[in-house]
């Protein structure tokens, strides 16, 4: 996991977060595909995340935050791979 924070006056923060991952299950794992075809083999997956944000002070213990996050997961399976994004904007107390 790689996480930055810039500090750009007393009001404003922009921060990102990168991780990487990747896992192999031990054991044999089966399961349908999309198509209906059943495999039987080891899992194993890739993903990576990315998360972009700025923060903003309203007041002395509250903050507004606004963050964009990217995930893409390539699994051998099929069925668990998946992209993901997500905005969210949300209203802190700290």
């Amino acid at each position: 996991s790689i996480a930055m924070r810039w500090n750009i006056n007393n009001q404003w923060q922009v921060y990102s977060q990168a991780d990487l991952s990747q896992a192999t299950f031990s054991g044999t794992n089966k399961a349908r595909d999309l198509w209906g075809v059943e495999r039987e083999q080891e899992r194993s997956y890739d993903r990576t995340q990315l998360l972009l944000g700025t923060r903003y002070r309203l007041a002395q213990h509250w903050y507004i935050k606004a963050e964009y996050s990217t995930t893409e997961s390539d699994d051998n399976f099929q069925l668990y791979s998946y992209d993901k994004s997500l905005f969210n904007l949300k209203l802190d107390y700290g």
